[in-house]
């Protein structure tokens, strides 16, 4: 009874997320016709397809524009709590600026994730990348690590 339960309540959460996929087309981007548009310069392309590999291309680029990054990682070079965490913070992000005058500004993140303020810097996406510019880093930062975090997209 139990395994007659569990098919019928998988059928159904499965025909909702159809219901509601299928009822979800007002995108403002579609894929298929800007890949589809006859432009002179480039020729014209022709799909031919199920509508559901559409729905679901396109439900694909909806979920992935709600998302802030991607998984990544950062140089976590410091974390403390206490009275004086903010203020030693900005001295540790003031000292990174000077060590590394080159490193791109943007891309140190100071974060307050209570009761700790840190500082995070660099957006990787593999370990590896990570790995080589903290070599440098510990150096100057010895408690420093590699943490995973969601990263800014990169530029193209």
């Amino acid at each position: 009874m139990k395994r007659l339960f569990l098919f019928f309540l998988v059928i159904q959460v499965f025909n909702i997320d159809v219901l509601v996929a299928q009822g979800d087309n007002s995108q403002d981007f579609c894929f298929f016709n800007h890949i589809q548009k006859n432009d002179s310069q480039t020729g014209q392309i022709n799909i031919y397809q199920s509508k559901s590999i559409e729905t679901l291309v396109n439900k694909f680029i909806s979920i992935n524009k709600k998302q802030r990054g991607i998984k990544g990682y950062r140089i976590q070079i410091f974390s403390a709590s206490g009275q004086q965490a903010r203020e030693e913070a900005k001295n540790v992000r003031t000292e990174f600026i000077s060590n590394y005058p080159d490193f791109d500004y943007r891309l140190i993140y100071p974060l307050y994730q209570p009761p700790f303020f840190k500082i995070r810097v660099g957006d990787y996406r593999t370990k590896e990348e990570a790995l080589k510019f903290y070599k440098q880093v510990v150096k100057k930062f010895p408690n420093s690590y590699i943490v995973k975090a969601i990263i800014n997209y990169p530029k193209l």
